[in-house]
């Protein structure tokens, strides 16, 4: 029986997308590997529309705090999605292109979105998406009781702002390497180094860009609750090292910034009510010098994860091995065998005495 597969649309390609909007890779490993792959790309579009929905509702002052909790749920809901998409995406890179490999069918003519360094990466860029929303959550409550009164001291419902930086950083360093292995499939594919290297990639430029700017993003956010941190916990022992890392996180923005409105607005905004507050007290009382940026480098603790991937379990096979008639008649075909040796062992222990088997 000749088996004929359905043919895939690339989604991460920079330029197979306009070439072959199609392709047609004819194996079972293939199809298991596309469904797969668009299952995971369905819940993160999933989440990002249920996060659309719901708009910038921890800064609307007149929110309830039921509305709020409501909200809330529905963001943690989004989390929960973007976690069993960075599962499926580890289960292709780990699990399902292995296999497809050791079946004999080389890598040549896969698209990049069949590649264990892509999927590897989008598993890294779904936990981070996650992530990301995660801090959102964590932050709603103390982010509308800001929203009423902006800048510092902090409210008391206030989170750990350790924890904050940190996930942050964790969030930088998930960004990073899922770059990186983004990056990998286009460099080793690229026979001449390209005049434009965003145009003549593997991967899409938009992936690529996407991840660098939320790795920058983060960054900025670390540094400016790193100065946050400094200048709550001991203002009068660490005014200069508060006013140097918003002073970073400052500079960062700006660069982010170019004409940007949103978040990356706001949250310039947000760092310059504090590095506002924090200067003139250390300028005015405190009298702190304030550390370069190099010194700041080593600092920088390591971050943390606040949600974890959901690991993918395929779904048990409706017949053959690995389904449940399957073992239900293997464990019968056992039972069956043991019963016939019982029988035979029987027959052989009553023929014990001297002679036994030797008539005269």
């Amino acid at each position: 029986m000749r088996f004929k597969g359905f043919s895939w649309r690339t989604t991460l390609s920079a330029h197979l997308f306009h070439t072959s909007p199609r392709i047609a890779l004819v194996s079972l490993h293939a199809d298991l590997a596309s469904s797969l792959l668009t299952y995971a790309f369905a819940l993160s579009n999933f989440a990002r529309v249920t996060v659309a929905s719901l708009g910038s509702y921890e800064h609307e002052r007149a929110i309830s705090d039921i509305e709020r909790k409501a909200k809330d749920e529905k963001l943690n809901f989004a989390v929960t999605l973007l976690c069993r998409a960075s599962g499926i995406f580890t289960y292709m890179s780990e699990k399902v292109l292995l296999d497809w490999d050791k079946a004999g069918e080389g890598a040549s003519g896969r698209p990049p979105d069949l590649s264990k360094e892509v999927n590897a990466a989008l598993a890294k860029m779904a936990l981070a998406d996650a992530q990301t929303l995660a801090i959102r959550k964590f932050l709603s409550k103390s982010a509308y009781d800001i929203a009423v009164s902006p800048g510092p001291p902090l409210p008391k419902s206030h989170p750990s702002i350790p924890l904050i930086f940190k996930f942050h950083l964790e969030c930088v360093s998930l960004y990073s390497s899922a770059r990186t292995l983004a990056m990998t499939p286009g460099s080793a594919r690229t026979s001449s180094p390209p005049s434009n290297p965003d145009s003549n990639t593997e991967v899409s430029v938009e992936l690529r860009r996407y991840l660098a700017d939320a790795s920058a993003f983060h960054a900025a956010l670390a540094h400016k609750w790193l100065g946050v941190d400094a200048g709550e916990s001991g203002v009068r022992e660490k005014g200069g090292e508060a006013v140097a890392w918003l002073l970073w996180a400052k500079k960062e923005l700006e660069d982010m910034k170019r004409g940007r409105k949103g978040r990356v607005a706001d949250e310039l905004e947000s760092v310059g009510v504090f590095l506002k507050h924090y200067k003139k007290i250390n300028d005015s009382l405190t009298f702190q010098p304030v550390p370069k940026q190099q010194d700041l480098q080593a600092r920088i603790p390591t971050g943390i994860l606040a949600v974890h991937a959901k690991p993918y379990i395929p779904p048990a096979p409706a017949f053959g091995p690995g389904s449940v008639e399957y073992a239900r008649l293997q464990t019968e075909a056992l039972a069956l065998d043991d019963n016939d040796s019982s029988g035979d062992e029987a027959v052989i222990s009553s023929r014990t005495y001297a002679g036994a088997g030797s008539y005269f």
